[in-house]
């Protein structure tokens, strides 16, 4: 993802805020990634640690394991804007999101050593496309669960259920783009736009050729 760099004063625009969430959740899942590709025996034994424990806290709060937090606040989210970091006893909407991207990427990138993150395909799309290979009609009640979830518990509930299914079909997605979508739905005033984008690549996705 490009980008250009702005002025410190513009560190609070919503826009800035959601391209560093995206460029510091994108720079783990790449660092996870070129650990796999490496085939040394160091690297492997670093990935299969990260990814085993973040599968572990796949549905989980952020402060639920104090390890897995820490390491991937330290290990792994050392992009991390501070302005995302938060300040009191509960965490950011940010550092939510981070964190439940990067399980759910652990959790979707098991047993296969191609990546599992692909830029520009949100998980509308990736739904979308698992709805038309696997023909499967509880697909689109498992999104609309997704989408209608009421707590961020239930929301990382019915998200999980579908990184398993597209994990099952190899069906990548952008990873940085769902932290940045489960940040906004956390948001009242941006929620709307983020269903209606969902949306609207769920239908695109079976126009391969659009796409």
């Amino acid at each position: 993802m490009t980008s250009t760099s702005q002025p410190s004063t513009k560190i609070s625009d919503p826009q800035e805020s959601e391209a560093s969430l995206y460029r510091a959740i994108t720079s783990a899942v790449y660092k996870i990634a070129s650990s796999l590709s490496s085939n040394r025996s160091e690297s492997m034994a670093y990935v299969r640690t990260a990814l085993s424990r973040l599968r572990r806290a796949a549905g989980a709060q952020p402060g639920d394991d104090p390890m897995t937090w820490v390491f991937v606040m330290e290990e792994l989210l050392t992009n991390l804007p501070e302005h995302e970091i938060g300040r009191g006893d509960e965490p950011s909407t940010g550092e939510w999101a981070a964190f439940t991207a990067m399980t759910m990427f652990a959790l979707h990138q098991q047993s296969h050593k191609t990546s599992m993150h692909q830029q520009h395909r949100s998980i509308g799309h990736a739904v979308g496309e698992l709805r038309w290979r696997s023909g499967s009609e509880s697909i689109k009640a498992r999104f609309d669960a997704l989408q209608t979830a009421p707590t961020p518990k239930a929301l990382q509930y019915h998200l999980r259920s579908i990184i398993s299914l597209l994990n099952s079909y190899q069906i990548p997605l952008d990873y940085g783009l769902l932290g940045q979508d489960l940040k906004k739905l956390r948001n009242p005033k941006l929620r709307p736009g983020v269903i209606v984008r969902w949306g609207r690549d769920y239908v695109r996705a079976r126009y391969p050729k659009a796409n």
